[in-house]
């Protein structure tokens, strides 16, 4: 399925299950909304792997792609 990055903007393909997503985080609600800004409901793994937040809490992922 193709997405829309709330943070960068970007159309990115993806997975959306009742467990899970692949390619983007929902982070509307639940554990990954902490890492949201405000009006975020989907943000590509680029995105959320830049996020300052993110990477003091899971490392640098060095998602090149989005730079």
């Amino acid at each position: 399925m193709l997405v829309h990055c709330d943070r960068c903007k970007k159309n990115v393909e993806g997975d959306w299950s009742d467990r899970f997503t692949c390619g983007f985080y929902d982070v509307s609600e639940g554990y990954w909304a902490k890492y949201a800004r405000p009006y975020e409901t989907l943000v590509c793994d680029c995105c959320m792997w830049c996020s300052p937040e993110y990477i003091a809490d899971y490392g640098d992922m060095s998602c090149r792609s989005c730079k």
